[in-house]
């Protein structure tokens, strides 16, 4: 049986990226996803077009007033309380299809009842991906 890994996005004005991160999270191999995106107050659509291109049942959209970035996530936590691991997305990273996969088996190979915590930063891109 799969894990099941919430993953929160905060969005603010993301629309110009946003789909890519979304597709690539749902691409996750061997992982159970539920995506949780909160719009920060976005004018630019972003809520709008998050809802033309994925079911509620793929994605989650909360909107909500402009917390900032790190009030956000926090509001998000709140929401996506049910899973088995939580990861945090900025709206416009695109995650190799493993990621997920490495971050957990890491997690459960670690012998310790301690809250773990796991970062990634694999490839720095710019906007044009190179």
């Amino acid at each position: 049986m799969s894990k099941c890994v919430n993953v929160l996005i905060s969005a603010y004005n993301g629309k110009k990226y946003i789909k890519e991160q979304i597709d690539s999270i749902l691409a996750q191999q061997d992982m159970e996803t539920r995506i949780f995106v909160r719009d920060d107050g976005s004018s630019d659509g972003t809520p709008e077009y998050v809802r033309s291109l994925y079911p509620e049942d793929k994605v989650q959209l909360i909107q909500g007033n402009n917390l900032k970035h790190g009030g956000s996530f926090y509001e998000l936590t709140r929401l996506a309380e049910e899973g088995d691991y939580w990861a945090f997305s900025d709206q416009d990273d695109i995650w190799l299809p493993g990621k997920l996969k490495k971050a957990v088996d890491w997690m459960e190979s670690q012998e310790t009842d301690q809250p773990l915590l796991y970062h990634s930063a694999y490839e720095c891109r710019n906007e044009d991906l190179s």
